[in-house]
């Protein structure tokens, strides 16, 4: 199983609010972490990592899909369920 999950996004207008933290929640479940912003050569990005196996991931590899908040901007990821590309990343966690 890999170490990490890492969510990064790269929106000028979401990543100037300059948030120290982003809310990830699958199901019941959330997690809030710090961010590290990376300078890439579209601007400014917002990256965050988690442990594949803990309790929130685990909640959006049995079907709750996983929502991203970074100020009052949410992004809604479906479950793996409902998407193939997704049921290949929940593979290359697995392996």
């Amino acid at each position: 199983m890999g170490e990490t999950v890492l969510v990064s996004f790269n929106r000028p207008e979401v990543v100037s609010q300059q948030l120290d933290t982003v809310t990830l929640k699958a199901g019941n479940l959330d997690q809030q972490l710090s961010i590290k912003t990376r300078e890439t050569q579209l601007g400014m990005a917002v990256e965050v990592t988690t442990a594949p196996q803990g309790p929130l991931m685990k909640a959006y590899s049995e079907g709750a899909a996983l929502s991203v908040s970074y100020g009052d901007e949410t992004i809604t990821i479906p479950s793996h369920t409902s998407d193939t590309e997704i049921d290949e990343f929940f593979g290359a966690c697995d392996a």
